[in-house]
């Protein structure tokens, strides 16, 4: 009977561990159609979802609202496989990222409180069309994909500040909003009747955030010949937090069990982006920028839960301390050993025609994550990036005043193929080899009032 309420509480408790509330999808493939396109290469140039990309590039929107909306869908098309297979539903088959199709949001707008085209504000915001938050956490031993799983499957808001001090000078600061879960369970059963004569749940979500701050210099140069600007943005981390402990009291035998539950999903870490841009004649425009991002801060992004039996029934007999979980030493949950990584972006846009904007970029992106020789199997590897998009402006004088600009992005992401040879050979899930693609595709609109 015991072992039936601590079951019980623990399905209470994990079903409240269900959203999510981080920056995944803007940092794994870009915060709009454009970013998309150039390999999130935006750090130094004006961007609608500025908000996100550099807040100081709100200080180089224009002196009007802007909106930008499109869709995106982002699909996965990758594979770990076992040196010893199995079967689809077995506990530690290798689960699979899906498809995630969003809506994306972004605008600015001027705000006179310090003078005409001083001032900017603008938010830029992801939401899934199929779920609305997910966060998921599996056991340690299961293989799962890290950037990819459930990380972007969640909605993504930033907010954001920019002003102009001087035409060459602009800074930003803004905030990722996120979330987290807190509360606790009660049960009491009663083995004699076999019943639950209590149960009770509260839990509620908090916001929080992360601040962003950015500083962009330029543009400096020469008009219809080439101008320069330099940008540089510090995010500090977030995740969303799921703290539930449920507790269960055993009447008429003096046992009481505590299972702590503990999830910290889809962590952004701390980072640091700087980049340059060169526009050449007003026809061509090229970025390259480099993310310092800290992994080696990340918590175990599995789940983590305790089991703490006591009371007077349990002191008596001596097993107090004898029955809990895990026992010392005995903890499947460790650091994962992320390192930091440096990130490498490029990306090119070039107007052969007024109308026109073709653009194409690259990326780099090595792994934070070690060798999974034992313990763990957390599956990532170096990926490339290879962007292409496009824009159209056009004009539809019976509906829009303004022109109306299409935007189409599209990325493949590239991994590497990466193998896991355990040092073990009595280790539970044995070696894999993992490797594929995420094709990721966004088209959109903008339109300045």
């Amino acid at each position: 009977m015991a072992a039936r309420g601590i079951a019980a509480a623990a399905v209470a408790a994990l079903s409240c561990a269900a959203d999510a509330s981080a920056n995944g999808a803007f940092e794994t493939y870009g915060a709009d159609a454009r970013s998309r396109a150039l390999a999130h290469a935006v750090v130094a140039l004006p961007d609608i979802a500025a908000a996100h990309t550099n807040p100081a590039a709100l200080g180089l929107a224009d002196s009007a609202l802007a909106v930008a909306v499109s869709y995106s869908l982002d699909v996965p098309a990758l594979e770990v496989s076992l040196a010893a297979a199995r079967n689809a539903d077995d506990p530690l088959a290798p689960a699979r990222p899906p498809a995630v199709s969003a809506l994306n949001l972004a605008f600015t707008q001027p705000v006179d409180l310090v003078g005409p085209d001083r001032l900017f504000v603008g938010a830029a915001a992801y939401f899934p069309t199929s779920v609305l938050v997910r966060a998921r956490a599996f056991d340690p031993m299961r293989p799962f994909f890290a950037v990819y799983d459930s990380a972007t499957e969640h909605y993504d808001i930033s907010v954001g500040a920019g002003l102009r001090l001087v035409d060459w000078l602009h800074l930003g600061a803004g905030m990722r909003l996120a979330a987290g879960q807190s509360g606790d369970v009660q049960l009491a059963v009663d083995p004699v009747r076999g019943r639950l004569v209590q149960q009770s749940m509260d839990t509620f979500q908090y916001p929080t955030f992360a601040p962003t701050a950015g500083l962009v210099l330029g543009p400096i140069g020469v008009d219809e010949v080439a101008r320069a600007s330099l940008g540089v943005v510090w995010r500090e981390p977030i995740a969303f937090e799921v703290a539930l402990p449920a507790a269960l009291a055993i009447e008429g035998a003096d046992v009481d069990a505590i299972l702590d539950v503990l999830v910290v999903a889809n962590y952004e870490p701390r980072s640091l982006t700087g980049g340059a841009s060169v526009e050449i004649a007003h026809d061509l425009v090229v970025d390259v920028e480099a993310q310092w991002a800290m992994w080696s801060l990340a918590p175990p992004p599995m789940l983590v839960t305790r089991v703490d039996l006591g009371g007077e029934g349990l002191e008596a007999l001596g097993l107090d301390a004898t029955l809990d979980a895990p026992a010392p030493g005995q903890d499947r949950v460790r650091s994962p050993g992320y390192q930091d990584t440096l990130v490498w972006r490029a990306g090119v846009e070039w107007r052969p025609l007024v109308p026109l904007a073709l653009r194409a970029g690259y990326q780099f992106r090595p792994t934070p994550v070690p060798d999974q020789t034992s313990g763990t199997n957390i599956v990532d590897a170096n990926a490339h990036v290879v962007a292409l998009g496009l824009a159209v402006t056009f004009r539809l004088p019976h509906v829009f005043n303004q022109p109306i600009t299409a935007d189409l992005g599209y990325q493949a992401q590239l991994l590497e193929e990466r193998a896991a040879i355990k040092t073990n050979p009595q280790d539970e899930l044995g070696d894999w080899t993992a490797s594929g693609a995420v094709h990721a595709l966004a088209l959109g609109w903008s339109y300045r009032f």
